[in-house]
């Protein structure tokens, strides 16, 4: 049947409580009822119960107990045998005891989802914090380190992997007679001689390549 086919989508934990209102709404059969349309709620019910959300959830209990009764209603309580009234009395228990295993108990996916959700969000709003501590600790290294950077009296500079310059000092600013504005973003073949140019390249290179630092007087 497609209700059973329904709880291979479930989680293994709630296929058991899918399993025993499936097999709840069979009760009324076994116990020799031949109003086969009582058996329509239990087996729309083992799928809502288990499939849909909260809130949707809630008002589907409701409903689907609801039309029990009125089914039950259409053929006159009084004709009804006892057998038949049990075995539906049974089944919207079944019904009830699936509901709150799946919603309201300490141990039901619900409340298990929700408390790791809550946990998610408090571990959360730490990486938060701590990122923004990193951040605020980060910006002042570098305000601090700028402001050293600015008063040396050698020429800094920092370049990418590419040999673009991407930082410098105001030292070097004055050697160029440049605005830093008119640095970043340039090579050496841009801002000096093509001999010397070629000599800050190569020692670029070395010190990538080494991952050492070298002392080099230049004159």
């Amino acid at each position: 049947m497609p209700a059973f086919k329904s709880l291979f989508f479930l989680a293994s934990r709630r296929q058991i409580l899918g399993i025993v209102t499936l097999m709840a709404g069979y009760i009324p059969l076994i116990l020799g009822s031949e109003v086969w349309s009582v058996l329509g709620p239990p087996l729309a019910m083992s799928v809502t119960t288990q499939l849909w959300s909260i809130r949707p959830r809630t008002v589907s209990t409701i409903l689907f107990l609801a039309f029990s009764l009125l089914l039950l209603a259409r053929w006159q309580w009084a004709w009804i045998p006892w057998t038949h009234l049990m075995a539906s009395l049974l089944v919207q228990l079944s019904i009830a005891i699936t509901y709150w295993l799946t919603t309201r108990s300490p141990r039901g996916l619900f409340k298990t989802t929700q408390r790791l959700k809550s946990r998610i969000e408090r571990q959360r709003s730490e990486f938060e914090l701590a990122r923004s501590v990193q951040q605020e600790m980060l910006k002042g290294f570098e305000s601090n380190r700028d402001l050293l950077l600015e008063h040396l009296p050698v020429h800094v500079v920092q370049k990418d992997a590419a040999g673009r310059f991407t930082d410098c000092n105001q030292s070097f600013c004055q050697l160029l007679k440049l605005p830093k504005s008119e640095i970043i973003g340039k090579r050496d073949i841009d801002l000096f001689p093509t001999q010397s140019a070629e000599k800050f390249a190569r020692d670029d290179q070395q010190v990538m390549r080494l991952g050492t630092v070298f002392d080099d007087v230049e004159l």
